[in-house]
């Protein structure tokens, strides 16, 4: 896999460098280049399987950089390792399909699940499968969400018994928590966090309407606290688990 690392600073470079040969991937090669041109040049002369970019360099940020590449180059995984933590640029990113969006300084257990998922991408000769696409309606009328999105709810139907959230979520996926929360509320129109909350509740008062405990309730839906529980609750449907279950018709 040939790899190609834009930066302005050599430390920076260095160190991504340095990340990437300790890895257990094969790289046939790495290149290095400290500016936005000659960024865009070392594409179209290269054509390099992966890219790992800064935003802000000099002559051409990284963004628009990538944005002059893309539609010529397919087949190119882009990943931006930036110090900004700015939700304009993450739009940016998304919108013009970039893989990951990660946080420098970035450390090794970050970047290397990022790396191993672009490498699945390229190995398997399909071309990368962004997990960044914009969100539409399918042949069925429903929604089509990228691959991203559709691993992240499937991870909450996994997951929504426990007490885990966004952090263990992005984790879990080998993304920043922010790329994951900037990603997913671009394309659902909804927070993940709202989500996830909604998909506990909705498991919650199936539950409590068969009449169990509201302790038990909370806990298997992933709540350590039941006034925690029972807040949320009434937030979503209006009442009381207590006062949902007094409400509900008797089967006979």
């Amino acid at each position: 896999m040939r790899v190609l690392i834009a930066d302005d600073e050599r430390l920076v470079r260095y160190t991504i460098r340095s990340m990437l040969e300790e890895m257990p991937v094969s790289f046939s090669a790495i290149h290095e280049v400290r500016d936005g041109e000659a960024l865009v040049e070392a594409v179209r002369r290269l054509e390099p399987h992966l890219v790992l970019a800064d935003i802000q360099m000099p002559k051409l940020n990284g963004l628009r950089a990538i944005a002059e590449l893309v539609r010529d180059y397919p087949q190119t995984v882009f990943i931006i390792l930036s110090a900004h933590n700015d939700f304009g640029y993450a739009q940016e990113a998304i919108r013009l399909g970039v893989f990951r969006y990660l946080l420098k300084p970035v450390e090794p257990a970050e970047l290397e699940p990022a790396i191993r998922a672009a490498a699945g991408r390229i190995v398997v000769g399909t071309g990368p499968e962004s997990p960044v696409a914009t969100a539409g309606p399918d042949e069925t009328g429903g929604v089509r969400y990228s691959s991203l999105i559709r691993r992240c709810r499937q991870w909450m139907a996994e997951n929504y018994r426990e007490p885990a959230g966004l952090n263990e979520a992005a984790g879990a996926l080998g993304i920043t928590p922010a790329y994951l929360s900037t990603t997913f509320k671009a394309q659902t129109g909804e927070t993940f966090l709202k989500r996830l909350t909604r998909m506990r509740m909705d498991k919650a008062k199936e539950l409590i309407e068969r009449g169990a405990a509201v302790g038990d309730v909370a806990r298997s839906v992933g709540y350590t606290s039941a006034r925690h529980f029972a807040r949320r609750f009434r937030e979503q449907f209006g009442a009381s688990p207590t006062e949902l279950r007094e409400n509900t018709p008797k089967k006979d």
